[in-house]
């Protein structure tokens, strides 16, 4: 049995705001597309990565989808800024790969960043429940093919069962590595990240999940608007 003991989770970050709508929401305006959307916030990292691990516990992909701030990206995104971090270089996976997001600048393009990332977000979540659920790596680099019986295929349906995340609990929040936190490169690539998803700060934690009498660290990665 193979556990995926780490699964780096991006949440994005909010730059352009417009109003406050309640306690909780904020409306979200992108300044190319004029694209207007509602977005979850929190007071602190701490408190969205409570949310976030809640939400998978609840199974709620609508909650799960805000707080990895997809609609943020869809208008934050900043593709020269992306381009520049890599030494004004365009590859396939920048421009053309599943995961690549455009120029804001269109609707169009606001709601092919969002199919994307929305894509990205379900992906990791995918990742996470064959993890805990049945302690399976499905994309282990060591492994081109799993091989199953017909008894092995229906007991890997069978535990697919998201109710066992009710289980999911937050134990503690930590910072990654405070000393690397504080050094100029790490920074600097902080930096260089906040500018390419449109944030305003961008910063990191890791938490420790406990789930069925195992525990898991989990890497989150937070943006300007918790």
């Amino acid at each position: 049995m193979i556990r995926i003991p780490r699964v780096l989770l991006l949440l994005g970050a909010l730059l352009f705001l417009s109003a406050c709508l309640d306690p909780n929401r904020l409306l979200l305006v992108s300044p190319e597309s004029g694209t207007v959307m509602e977005t979850a916030v929190h007071a602190t990292p701490e408190e969205a990565l409570t949310a976030y691990v809640s939400a998978l516990a609840a199974s709620d992909a609508q909650a799960i989808l805000a707080l990895r701030s997809t609609d943020e990206l869809s208008v934050g995104y900043a593709f020269d800024a992306a381009a520049a971090r890599l030494g004004g270089s365009i590859t396939p996976y920048l421009s053309i790969g599943p995961g690549a997001l455009l120029p804001p600048r269109h609707p169009l393009y606001v709601e092919m960043n969002r199919a994307a990332l929305v894509a990205e977000a379900m992906y990791d979540v995918k990742r996470l429940h064959y993890g805990l659920l049945i302690g399976l790596d499905i994309i282990d680099p060591g492994v081109a093919v799993l091989r199953l019986e017909e008894a092995e295929i229906a007991a890997l349906m069978e535990a697919l069962e998201p109710q066992r995340l009710t289980d999911l609990m937050l134990v503690r929040i930590a910072l990654p590595d405070g000393k690397i936190m504080q050094s100029d490169r790490y920074r600097e690539m902080m930096d260089q990240q906040t500018a390419v998803y449109g944030a305003d700060e961008l910063t990191e934690r890791v938490a420790l999940l406990a789930f069925e009498e195992s525990e898991y660290i989990q890497g989150f990665t937070f943006g300007s608007v918790w």
